[in-house]
């Protein structure tokens, strides 16, 4: 008898929710090593270390471990789907400015492609910014949030769902104070292939503080779905009329996600 992929996902998260680290780890192995998979993980001073052949990753927790589970292909083949990069055609030298960078598995992707880009991420939560430290080989990435204006702010964290905010949701787990900027006070480049966003409710406040390199940016991707405080509301007419307003044009939608990719019209 063949198990449903949907029971047999809710039943490895439900196991793997009860063990230990490093019991987490033995029994992905074992699963994997039983269907052929090269997918290995290990635990590393409190992270996990995810391995595919050349290629790895360190991930704060289980679920994210969890979402390399079928592969690096698979992972950055939906993350390359879900940011509708398909429409652009990227070449090495690009920079690659990431607000919202988590562990950093974007400038992978890019890895992946064989391109050599200049990737610049930031990324408030302490747990995530350890890890993409270790994870983007080539660029940069910042301990800091991205806001409308320079200071300090409380940061929401519920990092098991990698759903953390500077914009107070439902149950978080615990909050950080964090120092934010504005993204064009802290960039200062050229010219900008991608800006990617995705602030869990926090976009407009994100493009606000990015007016300044707004000329100089020719594609930006923008998750904009029901992520914004208690009400969780979609941020995506909020987004699409900001960047109208300066000269970038709505190239596609991804209902399935809610992102939105523009780019800038006279690029």
């Amino acid at each position: 008898m063949t198990i449903p992929n949907d029971i047999a996902k809710t039943a490895f998260f439900s196991i793997s929710k009860r063990l230990s680290p490093s019991g987490f780890s033995k029994l992905v192995n074992a699963i994997n090593a039983a269907r052929g998979s090269r997918v290995r993980v290990e635990v590393d001073d409190g992270n996990f270390l995810v391995r595919e052949g050349e290629l790895s990753v360190l991930v704060p927790t289980k679920f994210k471990a969890a979402r390399f589970q079928r592969g690096f292909a698979r992972r950055l083949g939906l993350l390359n789907k879900e940011y509708l990069l398909e429409e652009i055609e990227f070449q090495s030298g690009d920079t690659i400015v990431d607000c919202g960078a988590n562990v950093g598995e974007f400038s992978l992707l890019f890895k992946t492609k064989s391109l050599q880009i200049e990737y610049i991420g930031f990324e408030p939560a302490p747990s995530e910014f350890k890890c993409a430290t270790r994870n983007v080989s080539n660029g940069q990435v910042h301990n800091i949030g991205l806001w409308n204006t320079d200071g300090e702010l409380e940061f929401f964290l519920k990092s098991d769902s990698a759903d953390s905010s500077l914009i107070e949701m439902k149950d978080w787990d615990f909050k950080v104070t964090v120092a934010c900027r504005r993204l064009d006070a802290v960039v200062d480049v050229p010219r900008i292939k991608l800006m990617k966003i995705e602030a869990e409710g926090a976009e407009p406040e994100v493009l606000a503080g990015a007016k300044g390199l707004l000329d100089r940016t020719e594609w930006i991707t923008v998750d904009a779905g029901p992520e914004r405080g208690f009400d969780e509301k979609e941020t995506l007419p909020e987004v699409v009329n900001f960047l109208t307003k300066r000269n970038f044009d709505l190239v596609r939608v991804s209902h399935d996600r809610i992102v939105a990719l523009f780019k800038r019209s006279n690029a």
